[in-house]
């Protein structure tokens, strides 16, 4: 196998440079997009549209999920996530997104192994429940 060693990286015109550590750090560890709209029962495995470093995602409840990293992908626990999901058919004003996995161990929540997140529905008249989306998207970084 080759390897490259590089300070930095400059564009064809010389206009942009980044170190390869900007390159590196600023990088997705991993990412998914998964539809959790079919009838799964607890344990399951939800269809995976689109995904990088993530083996599987996996139905645990309604809005409830745990998503399975690849091998090696972090080696700590220190990875933020950002998320959005598809939202629901509605004519109410609403908020979705997808957390961490709320009123659980945070060492069984968030490991170098998984990540326990669930989706959320918020309105006036359902004030707080948790929706399977068809589309959810979630992006890690950082974790090494």
């Amino acid at each position: 196998m080759s390897v490259l060693k590089a300070a930095s990286i400059e564009n064809p015109t010389g206009s942009k440079t980044r170190t390869v550590s900007d390159i590196c750090d600023g990088t997705a560890r991993a990412w998914v997009n998964f539809d959790a709209t079919a009838s799964y029962s607890v344990g399951d495995e939800v269809n995976i549209l689109s995904s990088f470093n993530v083996d599987s995602v996996v139905y645990d409840g309604t809005g409830k999920f745990t998503i399975n990293f690849s091998p090696n992908t972090f080696t700590n626990t220190n990875y933020i996530f950002t998320s959005n999901v598809g939202s629901p058919e509605s004519t109410t004003t609403f908020i979705s997104t997808i957390q961490l996995l709320m009123n659980t161990s945070m060492s069984t929540t968030k490991t170098t192994d998984l990540c326990k997140v669930e989706s959320i529905h918020v309105n006036s008249a359902t004030n707080r429940t948790n929706f399977n989306y068809s589309q959810n998207y979630v992006v890690f970084y950082g974790g090494y």
